[in-house]
């Protein structure tokens, strides 16, 4: 499968086009992109704990929980 890999000296190409940031809220106010929109695929609180049971468990099943959420 074909994949585009962000550069950001091509933003500028990227002038009638949308970016969406899927990060949480919390870690799109530290900081993105420039005109680009926040769409989250999880809220702060599923954020936090997606990644303490990556830490204490393991990304398996982080992954399990996370595509939870998203269901």
């Amino acid at each position: 499968s074909s994949h585009y890999t962000f550069q950001p000296s091509s933003l500028g190409s990227f002038s009638d086009e949308l970016l969406l940031d899927v990060r949480s809220p919390c870690e799109y106010s530290q900081g993105h992109i420039p005109g680009s929109m926040n769409l989250p695929l999880f809220s702060d609180e599923e954020r936090r704990c997606v990644g303490t049971i990556y830490k204490k468990v393991g990304h398996k099943e982080a992954v399990r929980v996370g595509l939870d959420y998203l269901a």
